[in-house]
């Protein structure tokens, strides 16, 4: 059975080793009680380590490498720790999940006053049989459950990986998570001047807006005319100096045929990788898109009253008019699409710019939307508890890791200290 800490913070029967408990590993190591960090400590979730003495804002812990000096902020001191074990109901398949409260208060007041609105939990486990099976307590305390007998309820340093944290960040696409743009260009004859002059200012704005994101972002720069059979597309990035060109790609002068903007719409669409976290598509093209498209994945034509597009809740359409003629299409092409699925952009001298700022904002603000339990299952690791926010989303963080000292090792985990109740079935006072 492994343990991990939940330290208590009772009355020590006198003589009682005080004993320190890591808040995150690896420690900052020092080599006195001043200075810089001299190295990194290795300490384990729940492990207790003698304290050895201390001198102003540090501890010394008898370690099994060796009295090391350790920042006092960065451990937790108790001298008579108290054990929560695993009930009998925690191994049950479909057992209720361990929630959790950032506070005292916030749980004392659901367990007396029953508002679950107002001091809702925040956040829950996924179950995950390579879970903890044991804990130490912080603190233990009982409240009076709507004049039934006392709950009892304890905090615990909930142990989280780094790598669970940045894993669950993903899910959120706010760090290492993908973003897919892809600009579809009209090089027809007639408009191929204004694209070709615009798409390299669009391109240096876009770098401008997002190239410090964390954000993985791919760029595809599809193109088609009027006269071409086919759309085709070039894949890029916005880390290269030099901008992607239309230069190279086949040119039409044929202006009768109707250019095969839908074909090239529903080939973006199809593009989009299933994992993007947001994806911009941008259809730049003039008048004359056609009335019905040959398109594989659509059992019947599309058209432009009826286009058979999906657009999900994570992708931006900017339908942009490449040129000065008012593209009408494009209004009836917005109008068959869902409320609120595709923006028009005018034509105009700050149009590439306008474009760029429309991609980096939608791909920014993109609407809230839901992390499934699937996904969410795939992060548990055994290596302490699967913790996620209730009701997981793309707005709900986790806590971060702590900040270390300049030149000190970062985190492989750390602690989220929360409140839980002890109510002897799945979890009981050992």
């Amino acid at each position: 059975m492994r343990w991990w800490p939940i330290l208590c913070l009772l009355a020590a029967p006198l003589g009682a080793e005080e004993m320190a408990f890591a808040k995150f590993g690896p420690l900052p190591r020092y080599a006195e009680p001043a200075g810089r960090p001299e190295g990194a400590l290795p300490v384990e979730p729940g492990a207790a380590y003698p304290v050895a003495g201390r001198e102003g804002g540090f501890v010394a812990l008898d370690h099994p490498e060796g009295r090391a000096w350790v920042r006092l902020g960065d451990v937790f001191l108790t001298d008579r720790p108290q054990r929560v074990a695993a009930g009998p109901g925690y191994a049950v398949a479909e057992r209720q999940r361990l929630r959790f409260w950032s506070s005292h208060a916030r749980l004392a007041a659901f367990l007396s006053q029953g508002d679950a609105r107002a001091n809702a939990a925040e956040f829950e486990e996924i179950p995950d049989p390579g879970a903890p099976q044991g804990f130490l307590a912080y603190a233990v305390d009982h409240v009076d459950l709507r004049g039934r007998r006392p709950t009892t309820m304890a905090a615990l340093l909930v142990p989280v990986g780094a790598a669970h944290h940045a894993g669950f960040e993903r899910l959120r696409g706010t760090s290492g998570a993908l973003v897919d743009i892809q600009l579809l260009v009209d090089v027809s004859a007639d408009v191929r001047g204004f694209t070709e002059a615009g798409l390299p200012d669009l391109i240096a704005e876009l770098r401008r807006r997002l190239g410090g994101s964390p954000n993985r972002i791919t760029l595809t720069l599809g193109y088609f005319a009027a006269g071409l059979p086919m759309p085709g597309a070039r894949p890029g990035s916005l880390t290269p100096d030099a901008p992607p060109r239309l230069g190279g790609m086949p040119a039409t002068d044929a202006t009768s045929r109707p250019r095969p903007a839908l074909e090239a719409l529903h080939a973006a669409a199809a593009r989009v990788p299933e994992e993007a976290a947001a994806a911009a598509i941008v259809l730049w093209t003039g008048q004359d898109i056609g009335d019905e498209a040959r398109v594989a994945r659509a059992a019947a034509p599309v058209t432009l009253d009826a286009p058979a597009l999906a657009v999900p809740p994570q992708l931006a359409l900017l339908l942009a008019e490449a040129g000065p003629e008012p593209a009408g299409d494009l209004a009836r092409l917005a109008e068959a699409l869902p409320e609120g699925a595709a923006r028009i952009v005018p034509f105009g001298p700050g149009q590439p710019a306008e474009l760029a700022r429309m991609i980096a904002e939608t791909l920014t603000r993109r609407p809230v939307q839901p992390i499934a339990d699937t996904r969410l299952s795939a992060l548990c690791d055994g290596g302490g508890l699967c913790l996620v926010p209730v009701g997981a989303s793309t707005a709900t963080p986790l806590p971060p890791p702590p900040a270390v000292p300049e030149g000190a090792a970062a985190p492989e985990w750390y602690g989220v200290l929360l409140w839980t109740v002890v109510d002897g079935l799945i979890l009981r006072l050992d």
